[in-house]
């Protein structure tokens, strides 16, 4: 377990150097978006970043506000499952908002994410740390899956490392798609599981 710990202790994740991504606000509120450009980002753009400050000027990180908008991402989602919905779905814009310098101007926030150490820095010491983690795998029935513990750091790797973990102690694949499985089988080979 020393080699194990000496491992897990080793990743650092991005909020600890950087704040903005550790509290997001989930809301429909357009008023934080410049009127110029609220056709456009609320019909096509899936981000919307805007920096507070002129501080990366000055070698330092600049303050910024990252809006995801999720309400252009639903028609895709919709049509990859033969769904015609309307492209406006209720009308209304979807939105995960981080770094806001005032989140109470928020008007009906509907909830939050917090995200404290969901995202490793990827750096060449957490990637050999990922490959360096599949040697510990199943040791003593303890499996490791999400962020830390993918090469990629993504969602839809995390979630793969899960169901690859679950097909470790007996699960059944859960889907029936070749091509991802193939995928899948590949990403057990690195996962060392």
């Amino acid at each position: 377990w020393w080699g194990t710990r000496r491992l897990l202790n080793s990743v650092t994740y991005s909020d600890e150097s950087c704040s903005m991504f550790n509290r997001g606000v989930i809301h429909s509120d357009t008023s934080i978006l410049p009127p110029d450009v609220l056709a456009e980002v609320t019909s096509s753009c899936c981000n919307y970043i805007e920096s507070h400050s002129d501080s990366f000027r000055h070698g330092q990180a600049p303050s910024l506000t990252n809006t995801f908008v999720l309400s252009t991402w639903y028609p895709s989602v919709w049509r990859a499952h033969g769904d015609e919905r309307s492209i406006a779905g209720d009308g209304r814009a979807r939105f995960v908002s981080y770094g806001l310098p005032r989140p109470e101007v928020i008007k009906d926030p509907v909830g939050e994410v917090v995200n404290r150490t969901n995202h490793p820095i990827l750096s060449p010491i957490f990637l050999i740390i990922t490959m360096l983690l599949r040697l510990v795998q199943g040791y003593r029935g303890v499996y490791f899956c999400g962020s830390m513990a993918t090469p990629g750091n993504g969602h839809d790797l995390s979630l793969c490392s899960g169901i690859a973990v679950a097909m470790a102690i007996g699960a059944a694949y859960p889907f029936d798609d070749p091509e991802a499985a193939s995928d899948l089988a590949r990403l057990r080979v690195i996962l060392g599981v």
